[in-house]
């Protein structure tokens, strides 16, 4: 059965006929063959030349897609593809009869999730490391990319085959004005302003979020706010959506924690964890997570210090690949810096 989160557009599925590519005009058949034949000759290419059999491959199956769906936009015929049957049923054969294709199916798995390219160079957080998938997955992450593919790390609750609940809400909260303060911050520093107050705690309230929300980063997020779990809401409509949480269904969850290499509670608690630390007990009021960096800053007791550096003149050709996400005691207890970066070209302190 097809994952219901691929598919945007339901009811497709019914628009796909393999009749209508036999019946096409031997000329057409015979151009999408060509194109396809192109593409299986240079399967076994070195990776760095695989690009142009990709292309070849992809013009073939729009072709022969849009001619059996009749279909003409990409999502559409997609669409009918993943939502048909028979296309499923042959599929689920395939992997069952051929050990090629089925560790072909489990090597594109592997690479999940799978990210939107403009939203990393946007970021400023484009790098590959070669045989180390999880790392480069990692990077992403923790740099704040949200455009991933499939929808699910953060799901809690999955109703039939129809709706998936998750924090997806409370995440994109965070994100409409991280990009608006950053700038914000540089630009008053470039002017003298000693009013960043606003920006950094919102700054840092983002920065937070990308490490409670990281899937690979759960043992240290459990480490560093597990105390949270002893609590739980006493309002009645919050509670529910807590139990949603805690008993929700979870199909995805098994191929998650196998990939994350945590258990089935692990990941449970990192989803309690995250609901508790999002909930808010009124509209007006902070969150767990927004009061406890509120609290660093504005602690009696504390003297917080900020730091941005930032490469310019000789070096402003360089790029910041430090994490968005990053602990370390560079001074004495009980002292912490948390450090991350801002843009491409300047990170804090």
């Amino acid at each position: 059965m097809a994952c219901p989160e691929l598919i945007r557009n339901p009811g497709l599925g019914d628009h796909f006929d393999v009749h209508r590519f036999r019946m096409l005009h031997p000329a057409g058949r015979h151009l999408i063959a060509h194109w396809f034949e192109r593409a299986w000759r240079e399967r076994a290419c070195a990776p760095e030349e695989s690009f142009e059999p990709f292309i070849f491959c992809w013009i073939a199956l729009n072709g022969w897609a849009a001619c059996c769906t009749e279909l003409d936009q990409d999502r559409q015929w997609l669409d009918a593809l993943i939502d048909n049957p028979e296309v499923g049923r042959r599929f689920e054969t395939m992997l069952a009869d051929s050990d090629e294709i089925r560790q072909i199916a489990e090597t594109f798995r592997s690479y999940w999730p799978v990210f939107k390219a403009q939203e990393l160079r946007r970021l400023g957080a484009l790098v590959y490391w070669h045989g180390d998938r999880l790392k480069t997955i990692d990077h992403y992450l923790r740099a704040g990319a949200r455009q991933l593919s499939p929808d699910c790390w953060f799901s809690f609750d999955v109703i039939g085959n129809k709706k998936r609940f998750n924090f997806e809400t409370s995440f994109q909260q965070y994100e409409a004005d991280m990009e608006i303060n950053t700038l914000s911050l540089l630009r008053k520093l470039d002017n003298g302003s000693g009013d960043l107050k606003k920006e950094i705690l919102e700054i840092f309230v983002s920065k937070f979020m990308n490490f409670l929300r990281n899937p690979y980063s759960v043992k240290k997020v459990l480490n560093t706010i597990g105390d949270v779990l002893n609590f739980h809401p006493t309002d009645a409509t919050l509670l529910a959506e807590y139990k949603a949480v805690v008993s929700g269904q979870k199909p995805h969850q098994i191929y998650l924690c196998s990939q994350l290499q945590i258990s089935p509670a692990e990941y449970q608690m990192w989803l309690s964890a995250l609901f508790m630390m999002f909930m808010r007990p009124a509209p007006t009021e902070p969150n767990f997570m927004e009061s406890t960096v509120k609290g660093i800053f504005e602690t009696p007791a504390g003297f917080p210090m900020v730091c941005v550096y930032r490469y310019s003149g000789e070096h402003s050709d360089k790029r910041c690949v430090l994490s968005d996400r990053g602990y370390s005691s560079p001074l004495a207890e009980p002292y912490t810096s948390f450090s991350f970066n801002l843009s491409s070209t300047a990170f804090i302190i």
